[in-house]
């Protein structure tokens, strides 16, 4: 027997059911739908924690419990409950009677106003319960979490070809992979681009000291620069052309040994979460990066 037959999803509303991936908070064992878990990024009982409160599945009766999430808020889009006189996200008043609202009409009028839309059964025919190398479409949505790089990558598998343009590839190939948590062709693309730039360090030497290094004379430093940016415009086209390919099998090698070490589909759910991409070392990064550039434009 299903052991939340009869409960509702505190966040939602909806009854879950058999079908329905469940989320349990660990800390008082709250069961919600997982999406909704993820969505609101926390226990929708969590005003009711303390060192004593744990949940109970309710005493089932005749009359079905009534949610208590019976509107939204028109300004903000956020739950409102019977018990809240303003809007608890954005302090909005609110009419002193709320109509009752179906969880079912209450999620589509929500997307109705903010334009929301539920995820697609298929992309280009590819099912999110469809296996790719190994793993679900599903599993490598919520793995990428790029709604972008995942239609990318179906448009690939449903044509056969293995490459596909990417403009973040072609812009900067180390921080595609390195942002993306691509680790291996992150640190070889950061590295070659690198040395593709060491004849152009030497120009700059030399226009600083008047003086050559290793005795190689100015010309050949200049033949070398424009073979260079040659062959790094050819390594920028090829990563932009296979970036996609490369990601998508980082992917589900990672999605698998996410796996294989997790006991069972909640603590799977919970590494995917936690270990998908973005790398936060390289936002941060880029954001410095940003940072010294836009202060290096306006004040130097």
């Amino acid at each position: 027997m299903f052991i939340y037959e009869g409960v509702n999803c505190p966040y939602c509303g909806k009854p879950l059911t058999e079908t329905d991936e469940i989320a349990v908070c660990p800390e008082c064992g709250t069961p919600h739908h997982r999406e909704c878990y993820l969505e609101h990024g926390e226990c929708a009982s969590l005003s009711l924690h303390s060192d004593t409160y744990e949940w109970k599945k309710p005493e089932t009766s005749a009359e079905p419990p009534k949610v208590n999430v019976v509107f939204i808020c028109s300004k903000c889009g956020a739950r409102i409950t019977r018990d809240d006189t303003v809007c608890p996200n954005c302090g909005e008043p609110l009419p002193q009677h709320l109509p009752d609202l179906d969880p079912e009409k209450l999620m589509a009028l929500r997307d109705t106003l903010y334009g929301r839309t539920p995820p697609p059964e298929s992309i280009y025919g590819i099912k999110m319960t469809d296996d790719i190398d190994g793993v679900t479409l599903k599993d490598l949505s919520d793995y990428l979490k790029n709604p972008s790089y995942v239609v990318s990558i179906c448009k690939q598998i449903a044509s056969g070809r293995k490459f596909s343009f990417s403009l973040p590839a072609l812009f900067s190939p180390p921080l595609f992979f390195l942002y993306n948590k691509v680790w291996l062709e992150g640190i070889l693309s950061l590295l070659l681009s690198m040395v593709l730039t060491i004849p152009d360090a030497m120009i700059i030497y030399y226009k600083m000291t008047s003086s050559t290094f290793l005795d190689i004379p100015l010309a050949t430093w200049d033949s070398l620069s424009s073979a260079c940016s040659v062959i790094s415009v050819l390594v920028n086209l090829f990563f932009a052309l296979f970036g996609m390919e490369i990601l998508r099998r980082n992917a589900v090698k990672r999605i698998k040994k996410l796996r294989s070490i997790s006991t069972n589909d909640q603590e799977f759910r919970v590494l995917l979460q936690r270990y998908s991409p973005p790398s936060k070392v390289v936002m941060v990064f880029i954001g410095l990066y940003v940072a010294m550039l836009l202060f290096s434009i306006f004040f130097v």
